[in-house]
């Protein structure tokens, strides 16, 4: 594990309101620590035991400590039960990504009804 010294503290809590700056935020911290493998489940659990296990281990509990440090108690309480790193992102995911089908038709509706101001010009909207 690269010893980089990343104040954790520096990342917003996510608050169940912020999860994109959030994810974004603690995806940079876990990449710049050598986490980011674990938690998104490219580095599994090895199979072997001995040190090599106990080394993976050791990382997983350390990316849950950053993670959840991050997360106001209110959002702890909906990943409680989770075991590893992975487990948590998974979670969150499941939660907060907006990619099920209600989501997107709900996106389409709102964008549908969107409406621009008379007094901006279309660059505005353009963004």
């Amino acid at each position: 594990m690269p010893d980089t010294k990343i104040d954790i503290a520096l990342v917003g809590k996510f608050d169940g309101k912020n999860y994109h700056q959030w994810k974004f935020q603690m995806c940079c911290a876990l990449r710049a620590k050598g986490l980011f493998e674990i938690v998104k489940g490219i580095e599994g659990k090895p199979l072997a035991t001995g040190d090599v296990q106990k080394k993976w281990i050791k990382e997983d509990a350390y990316a849950m400590f950053l993670l959840t440090s991050t997360m106001d108690y209110s959002q702890i309480t909906l990943i409680e039960n989770c075991q590893s790193s992975k487990q948590i992102m998974d979670k969150l995911d499941a939660i907060y990504e907006q990619k099920t089908e209600m989501n997107k038709m709900l996106a389409h509706g709102r964008f549908s009804q969107y409406k621009m101001n008379s007094n901006n010009s279309i660059a505005y909207c353009k963004g």
